[in-house]
C-alpha cells in the first residue's frame, strides 16, 4: 500500500521528534557515540518495522550502550584531533616531510571517516566490542562493497558542504539542528538493514 500524506506527516514528526533527542543528548560530548547508537537503533527499527516508540526506545538504546561507547567515543576525538594537528601543521609548511605528512594524514582522516560512519550504526545492531565492531565492518567491505559504497555516498553532501562555503556550512547546520541527522541516518539504515540481512555478524 501506498503511503499517505498522513503517512508522511507521521514520519517526519518522527524524524523531528528523534532528531531533538539525539542533539539533546550530545550537548556532554562524551555521550556521542550512546547518542548516534540510539539515533541508528531507533532508524534502524523505522526502517524494518515502519514503526517506533521514538523516545522510550531513544533512551532505552542510550543506556544500553552508554558505557561501551565511552572508550571508542574518546578515541575518536583523540585520532581526529591529532590528523587535524598534523594536516594544519603541513599546510602551513611546504614541501619535504611536511608534505607527505599532509598527504599521508588526510589518507588516513578519510579512513577514519568511513570507520566513523560504519562504526556506531553496527554497534547499534550488534552490541559487539571494538574490535569485534572493526572486525565486521572490514567482513562487510569484502562481501558487500556496492551497499557499503552507497551508505558512504549518501553520507558526503554533509561534509562536502560544509567545507565548500561558510553560506553552505550555514546552511548544513541549520538542516542538522532541525531534522538532518536523523534523516540521513534514517534513509542509511534502509540500507545498514539490507547490508545486516546480507551480512549477518
Amino acid at each position: 500500500m501506498r503511503p499517505t500524506i498522513a503517512d508522511l506527516l507521521s514520519r517526519l514528526w518522527d524524524l523531528l521528534i528523534l532528531n531533538i533527542l539525539f542533539l539533546l543528548t550530545c550537548i556532554p560530548v562524551l555521550t556521542l557515540g550512546a547518542s548516534l547508537c540510539a539515533l541508528h537503533s531507533v532508524s534502524q527499527q523505522l526502517a524494518e518495522t515502519g514503526s517506533a516508540h521514538i523516545a522510550a526506545d531513544y533512551f532505552q538504546a542510550f543506556r544500553l550502550h552508554f558505557p561501551g561507547s565511552l572508550v571508542p567515543t574518546l578515541g575518536f576525538f583523540l585520532e581526529f584531533g591529532f590528523l587535524l594537528f598534523d594536516i594544519l601543521a603541513a599546510l602551513s609548511h611546504t614541501g619535504g616531510v611536511f608534505g607527505f605528512l599532509g598527504i599521508a594524514a588526510t589518507v588516513f582522516a578519510v579512513v577514519l571517516y568511513v570507520l566513523f560512519l560504519f562504526f556506531f550504526p553496527v554497534s547499534a545492531r550488534f552490541h559487539l566490542r571494538a574490535g569485534e565492531t572493526i572486525s565486521y565492518i572490514a567482513l562487510a567491505f569484502r562481501s558487500q562493497p556496492g551497499i557499503c559504497a552507497g551508505i558512504i555516498l549518501i553520507s558526503l553532501p554533509f561534509p562536502f558542504f560544509a567545507l565548500y562555503s561558510l553560506f553552505t556550512a550555514a546552511a548544513v547546520a541549520a538542516f542538522g539542528l532541525v531534522i538532518g541527522f536523523a534523516l540521513m541516518s534514517y534513509v542509511k539504515s534502509y540500507l545498514f538493514c539490507r547490508l545486516f540481512h546480507l551480512c549477518p555478524w
